[in-house]
C-alpha cells in the first residue's frame, strides 16, 4: 500500500478475461476506498493513463456479441413439468401455479 497505477492496470486487465466491466468497477472501487481509508491518493482516479486502460477494457467488452439464448422448447418444458408433478415437497397449489 499504496498500489501503483501500473499494478492496478495489470489487475484490471487480468480481471477483464473473466469478469464484466461492471464487476471490475466494483473491484476498483474497493481499491479506491482502501486507499482513502489509509490516507493515500487513489491510483484508480488519479492517473489518466490508467483511465485510458480502463476505457479500452470497457470498449473491448462492449464489442463482444452477447450469447444468443434460445427459447425453451415444448419437449424440455414437458420434462420439467413431469419431474415437478412427482415432487413430494410441492403442494397442489404450487403445482397449479407452475402449470398455469
Amino acid at each position: 500500500m499504496p498500489a501503483s497505477w501500473h499494478v492496478v492496470a495489470l489487475f484490471a486487465t487480468y480481471l477483464s478475461n473473466s469478469l464484466s466491466w461492471k464487476i471490475i468497477r466494483v473491484y476498483l472501487s474497493s481499491i479506491t476506498h482502501q486507499h482513502h481509508l489509509n490516507g493515500f491518493r487513489s491510483p484508480v482516479t488519479e492517473n489518466p493513463t490508467l483511465q485510458l486502460v480502463l476505457r479500452g477494457i470497457e470498449q473491448q467488452q462492449s464489442r463482444i456479441q452477447p450469447r444468443c439464448r434460445r427459447p425453451i422448447t415444448i419437449q424440455v418444458l414437458e420434462k420439467l413439468m413431469g419431474g415437478l408433478r412427482h415432487d413430494p415437497t410441492l403442494g397442489t397449489h404450487d403445482l397449479l401455479m407452475l402449470c398455469a
